[in-house]
């Protein structure tokens, strides 16, 4: 399985650690489809709490950044790192049994031209929504701050 890090630097992003009523909407019709995976790892909070204890540049930042930038669903200004895997394609070159829609046991045979790999096309992909995710949370950040003034 592919398997990259990502980590964007500088960034700074406010707003709400639950999103959205369609976010929740969304997430729950994932997970009841069975699309979403978790994985975790146990470990002592004092292992890999990150501690607001430093000056840098003028700002108050952690000394450690064990929570990779995010912390509560914000932005706590540290770089924001997170990991990316990809499970293998789906088509192969070879037949292979499925069923129909009508639920119905068929073959699958692939036609046409097919990548074997995503990985060429992962990283900018990758790269692309972040980009766009957080340009959607500055801009509502924006929406948000103006309509307080």
């Amino acid at each position: 399985m592919p398997i990259f890090d990502l980590v964007l630097k500088g960034i700074t992003v406010t707003g709400s650690i639950v999103g959205t009523r369609k976010d929740l909407q969304d997430t729950l019709a994932l997970a009841a489809r069975g699309l979403v995976k978790c994985n975790y790892t146990s470990a002592r909070m004092e292992d890999i709490n990150d501690v607001f204890d430093e000056m840098r540049a003028g700002k108050i930042r952690t000394s450690t950044n064990y929570s990779g930038g995010i912390q509560g669903g914000i932005s706590n200004g540290e770089e924001i790192y997170f990991r990316v895997a990809f499970k293998p394609t789906a088509t192969i070159a070879r037949e292979q049994k499925t069923v129909s829609a009508a639920r119905e046991q068929t073959k699958l045979a692939a036609r046409g031209r097919h990548d074997p790999c995503v990985l060429p096309r992962a990283v900018p992909m990758v790269e692309a929504m972040a980009a766009l995710v957080l340009c959607d949370h500055a801009l509502r950040q924006r929406a948000v701050s103006s309509s307080n003034e």
